[in-house]
């Protein structure tokens, strides 16, 4: 992993301290459903807060305004991050976003379940 991938897996840890949520990427203070990338997010699930801390949700929304090695940049980070986290799930069954979906919005999953899966995740990766 890159230095930057390594940011970015802390970054989005650091969303996830201040907020965590369920069913949706990210919601504002009054628990309704928003864009992760946007200004009145306060709580993040997991995928959420990796497109915020990534880019990727804001490079997409707004591709004519993105350079195209910059978007590339954005989505291959966003994908590696991505599977770093799958990769520290306990019996994760595949490699597809939806590994991450399911194991943040288990309900038995806590805030600090998913705060470990992150310090899993970010502990031992090389630059």
């Amino acid at each position: 992993m890159t230095p930057e991938q390594i940011e970015i897996l802390k970054t989005a840890r650091h969303l996830i301290e201040q907020g965590w949520t369920q069913g949706n990427y990210a919601r504002n203070a009054i628990g309704d459903r928003t864009d992760p990338a946007a200004e009145n997010a306060v709580c993040w699930c997991t995928l959420g807060a990796l497109r915020r801390a990534s880019g990727f949700g804001i490079a997409l929304n707004h591709l004519v305004y993105c350079m195209e090695e910059d978007r590339y940049r954005i989505e291959t980070n966003y994908g590696v991050v991505t599977r770093r986290l799958i990769d520290c799930i306990p019996s994760h069954q595949g490699y597809t976003a939806g590994e991450l979906v399911s194991f943040n919005d288990a309900a038995n999953r806590t805030k600090a379940d998913v705060l470990k899966l992150f310090d899993d995740a970010i502990q031992g990766v090389s630059v």
